[in-house]
């Protein structure tokens, strides 16, 4: 146990399994979908063992828990894996995000916002060390507003006028957690998805390409995000993937996820966000750790 609690992740792998791809519409998960899914967490949990693992814990977020055939599912990893899936709630999603990020980050005691764009769902948090005032999980994940806006069609190109528009429309569905925020003296905000850290990698390197000189690596400021959801917009996906920083598998999403990303900072006026190494995952494993203490292991 490191002094925090947590033990240091000796091994880490990740599948992109687009669990989502498809089903925001009618909300229902493809057979394929559910086939990539299951396979890699039954990859997942052959490795675990093969370390000696006597623990596992499996939980799904967005796409599973509004879909209809979320069951079928569910049975379907037991029956190839033997493991129980948990879908959770939205409101417990973003309390696990909270938890990873302000415990890995050791936040301080000024009210600091939390941002975490999925694919599903977008997750917004006020917090401290102390504890988080404000929770809130919305369906404005990047995956879904990409199928919504049509931005996954033809050639990949995004106008100005339909970048505006997707990021009003964020700005309107989350104007409650907006209104409700601007109660606080809100001097940070971190992003913890892998949109985001994404974003900031993308950010980075453009800056360097345009002779802007190097800015924090993790940074995003928030004036920079509609001239960068504006470029990426203006590239096709076949251009797009030869972006540098930019994930190959989120060649198609990251358009929306920068929209999503501007319209929260923008509602709350905030000039910047960090990207950070934390989320849900670490607030799992932190309350993991924190049972096992309390059970006097």
């Amino acid at each position: 146990m490191t002094s925090d609690g947590l033990s240091t992740i000796m091994h880490q792998e990740k599948r992109p399994v687009r669990l989502g791809e498809g089903s925001f519409r009618d909300r229902k998960l493809t057979e394929e979908a559910m086939l990539r899914t299951s396979a890699a967490l039954a990859g997942f949990q052959k490795t675990a063992r093969a370390f000696g693992v006597d623990a596992i814990k499996a939980v799904a977020t967005s796409a599973a828990r509004e879909a209809v055939n979320r069951e079928d599912f569910v049975r379907r990893v037991y029956e190839d894996s033997g493991l129980r899936l948990k879908v959770i709630s939205g409101l417990e999603e973003a309390r696990l995000i909270y938890l990873g990020v302000s415990r890995g980050l050791n936040l301080g005691r000024e009210k600091a916002l939390i941002v975490d764009i999925g694919g599903g769902s977008l997750e917004l948090i006020v917090g401290d060390r102390q504890g988080c005032d404000q929770l809130d999980s919305l369906p404005l994940g990047a995956a879904r507003l990409t199928e919504l806006f049509n931005f996954n069609a033809g050639d990949g190109l995004v106008s100005p006028e339909k970048y505006a528009e997707l990021v009003g429309h964020v700005a309107r569905h989350s104007r409650r957690f907006s209104e409700e925020a601007r109660n606080f003296d809100l001097k940070s905000a971190y992003g913890s998805s892998g949109t985001i850290r994404n974003l900031a990698q993308i950010n980075y390197h453009r800056r360097l390409d345009q002779g802007a000189g190097p800015a924090p690596p993790a940074f995003l400021a928030a004036d920079s995000l509609r001239s960068l959801g504006l470029w990426l917009g203006g590239l096709d996906f076949k251009t797009r993937r030869k972006v540098r920083g930019l994930d190959g598998q989120k060649v198609k999403i990251i358009v929306a996820g920068c929209a999503g990303l501007e319209a929260v900072l923008r509602a709350l006026k905030i000039e910047g966000l960090t990207a950070v190494n934390y989320g849900l995952k670490h607030g799992l494993l932190y309350e993991f750790a924190d049972g096992r203490r309390s059970d006097g292991i």
